[in-house]
């Protein structure tokens, strides 16, 4: 979970400026709420998997990419939720 609501956060701040220095200044802030190097690894595996994805145009947007792999995350997460809370239909 921390580590799709740092992409979100992440889409969300572009194109606020230099993707990079976004993508630094999230992962400190990330570490100073004590975020795991897990969380921070996996967020970071999106990170590039999105660059590499705009910049061989797979994708439309790094943004719409991002958004992508948080909803994919989420979709994972809550299958799993899901059936320990015995909710869901």
């Amino acid at each position: 979970m921390p580590a799709v609501r740092l992409m979100t956060r992440l889409s969300n701040a572009l194109p606020a400026g230099d993707r990079d220095a976004v993508w630094a200044s999230m992962v400190a802030g990330a570490k100073a709420d004590g975020v795991s190097a897990a969380a921070i690894g996996f967020a970071r595996f999106n990170y590039e998997l999105c660059g590499f994805k705009t910049a061989n145009r797979i994708v439309a947007s790094f943004r719409q990419c991002l958004r992508g792999l948080s909803d994919d995350s989420m979709e994972f997460l809550n299958a799993d939720l899901e059936p320990a809370l015995g909710s869901g239909s």
